[in-house]
């Protein structure tokens, strides 16, 4: 997509969140994340089970480009009965779940099993996913800790697309754009075999937060590096 001038003027609006993501930050390594679950977030807890994570590592070069480090992926079963409206969007239903679990020694149970993701991420502290803020950071509150940030691709894209809000919900003046809506607006193309792939979606994100950058004018940023 070629930027226009008043892509331009829309970008500003980010501009400000992105050099305070990276403000203060000498590792530039970032986590891209995405969580699979049984169902929906209520109201009233509990929770739904987490049945896969997806991560991915990423790291900030000169130039506004990120770099493939590498990856995490785990999945788990669920404390309760599957959810079968789930299924139908994560596409893991047990026997899903079992052959991926496959030759990895690792607990069934993601509550049992948290400690490995901190271990991964390792001296990173920079996170992103779409809605990481209002879902990944409910069932990985140590999200927001002090010492880590989280940029959210979906809010932060709203006063970019300027979507008129429907029954989705909306932020301010303008809808929250759907992951769908971003990689129209980006012009991402996405695989046919990728619609139930955590990992491809980290990609994807990975891919929208390069198109941000690409258009977005920060020297500050690199001031450290």
């Amino acid at each position: 997509m070629k930027t226009t001038s008043d892509d331009t003027l829309r970008f500003q609006s980010v501009r400000d969140s992105l050099a305070k993501f990276f403000e203060g930050t000498l590792n530039r390594e970032m986590i891209f994340i995405k969580l699979s679950t049984n169902g929906l977030i209520v109201k009233n807890p509990p929770l739904p089970s987490v049945l896969g994570i997806a991560a991915a590592k990423y790291k900030l070069r000169p130039r506004r480009e990120i770099v493939f480090l590498n990856r995490y992926e785990r999945y788990y079963l669920p404390k309760e009965s599957f959810n079968a409206k789930a299924i139908l969007v994560n596409g893991l239903d047990e026997a899903t779940l079992i052959s991926k679990r496959y030759g990895h020694n690792y607990p069934e149970r993601f509550d049992e099993d948290n400690v490995s993701l901190c271990e991964y991420c390792g001296d990173a502290h920079l996170f992103l996913g779409h809605n990481i803020n209002g879902f990944e950071a409910k069932f990985l509150p140590w999200l927001h800790d002090p010492e880590n940030k989280t940029f959210d691709i979906m809010t932060e894209n709203v006063n970019i697309l300027r979507l008129e809000h429907d029954d989705y919900g909306f932020y301010e003046d303008w809808k929250w754009p759907t992951f769908q809506e971003l990689l129209d607006f980006y012009s991402i193309p996405v695989a046919d075999d990728c619609t139930h792939s955590g990992m491809a979606s980290v990609k994807l994100i990975a891919a929208i937060f390069q198109e941000m950058l690409n258009r977005t004018v920060l020297r500050r940023i690199y001031i450290s590096l």
